[in-house]
């Protein structure tokens, strides 16, 4: 299961792509678009699941967010965007419940992970 999700920084840089689940790892792969003109080559972030300490969902009025929290910053500096702590992934309400299945399904990977 991929979920789009979207997200943007305070230089106007705006980000889309996809988020799921490949073995051990959260995969993002993303294209950035500078100041709404200029697309920059697609990339793909991969992060070991145990690299994950907290993910979690948040319904929003227009948009819903998956929040990541990781154990160190290497996957926050590695996405693009502002990040204070947390990775925040806005998704679209339409994908809310795709969006749902697919954090509870994180959360259990990340629990048998740890158990290994």
């Amino acid at each position: 299961m991929s979920i789009p999700f979207s997200l943007s920084d305070s230089y106007g840089h705006e980000t889309t792509g996809l988020v799921y689940l490949e073995d051990d790892y959260l995969v993002f792969s993303f294209q950035t678009k500078k100041w709404g003109l200029f697309e920059q080559a697609p990339e793909k972030v991969m992060a070991e699941l145990g690299v994950i300490q907290q993910i979690r969902f948040g319904r929003g009025l227009f948009s819903d967010t998956i929040y990541i929290v990781p154990k160190n910053l290497e996957l926050s500096n590695a996405l693009p965007g502002d990040h204070k702590g947390e990775v925040r992934i806005k998704v679209a309400r339409r994908y809310r419940h795709e969006a749902e299945s697919f954090v509870d399904e994180v959360r259990m990977k990340i629990r048998e992970y740890h158990t290994k």
